[in-house]
């Protein structure tokens, strides 16, 4: 009995091991943390909105000011992949920390800009 028990959940694990990323957990609304910096705290990347087909920049109060077509979203392991329509191949990657957690890393500085879910 605890052999059965056993090998149900190591094909479970196994199971979820190879199971597909989720690229559906990026849709929603997405608020960024500000950035501390000598006791003041900025925001340094604006909040957005992800649908099926666009990528809606918001400012700190939610109006959105910028509409981004998007050509496909993308998952592979803890990264997904925003993809622009007629943007060149040009697109961003956000590591998913958790359903409600996403970052995304600025190029050339090592800075990392975390989201939440709103």
């Amino acid at each position: 009995m605890k052999f059965v028990r056993l090998a149900g959940l190591v094909l479970l694990a196994i199971l979820l091991g190879c199971s597909k990323p989720d690229p559906t957990i990026i849709l929603g609304n997405w608020r960024a943390e500000s950035f501390k910096l000598e006791g003041v705290k900025l925001p340094i990347a604006p909040s957005f909105e992800v649908t099926r087909n666009e990528m809606i920049l918001k400012s700190p109060d939610g109006v959105p000011f910028q509409k981004l077509p998007l050509a496909a979203i993308k998952a592979d392991n803890h990264e997904i992949e925003l993809e622009f329509r007629n943007g060149f191949g040009v697109s961003l990657v956000f590591v998913v920390d958790s359903r409600d957690r996403v970052r995304f890393k600025i190029p050339m500085t090592g800075l990392h800009v975390a989201f939440d879910r709103i």
